[in-house]
């Protein structure tokens, strides 16, 4: 029997003991199968949520959204040294089958090749190779470390358009007037 078969077998079983039958066949309940995603996503949250030793960052659940996860990030050392960098991570019902999307908010703009830094922005677009490489072993504390080397290991050959694009040309070109500006941006003066 294949594992695909196995995992459709079991799902409708669960289904089935939602409504409170005996057999998948027999369920009439269309709500049991969206219910039984979303504890099973809820309870992938939650224990990953548990297992977030040696990340630099703080993370936390939001308070009112239980598919909304916070993290702060304050790198040590490097061009983003002493700053405070806060990102959304918004999973859907389908995790851990598809990653959160990732939301950088600030608290202010950033001068980053994989951060959108445009003005006139709640949030701002991140680019991350886990995003579009998501695999149900990814965990959270895997997106978590992905954020923190964006910090460590900026990658201009994958930026994001408008200022993260320039950010990218200027890094790959001229390192250290990047890291000026970078810092620049850090106390709110945005001048490329």
């Amino acid at each position: 029997m294949s594992l695909a078969r196995l995992t459709r077998e079991r799902k409708q079983l669960l289904e089935a003991q939602q409504c409170g039958e005996t057999t998948p066949s027999t369920c009439s309940n269309t709500t049991a199968a969206s219910v039984s995603s979303f504890n099973a996503a809820q309870g992938r949250i939650r224990a990953d949520m548990l297992k977030l030793e040696g990340v630099m960052s703080e993370v936390k659940m939001d308070s009112m959204d239980w598919y909304v996860v916070h993290v702060s990030y304050t790198p040590v050392r490097g061009i983003w040294q002493g700053g405070t960098f806060n990102f959304r991570l918004v999973f859907s019902n389908d995790f851990p089958y598809s990653g959160p999307k990732v939301r950088y908010t600030g608290p202010r703009r950033i001068f980053h090749p994989n951060i959108e830094g445009d003005d006139g922005k709640e949030d701002w677009g991140v680019c991350l190779g886990l995003q579009t490489e998501w695999r149900p072993t990814c965990t959270i504390k895997d997106m978590v470390v992905a954020i923190e080397m964006l910090f460590a290991l900026p990658n201009y050959d994958d930026p994001l358009p408008g200022v993260a694009k320039t950010a990218a040309q200027i890094l790959k070109d001229e390192p250290s007037r990047f890291e000026m500006i970078a810092k620049r941006w850090m106390s709110g003066n945005y001048v490329v």
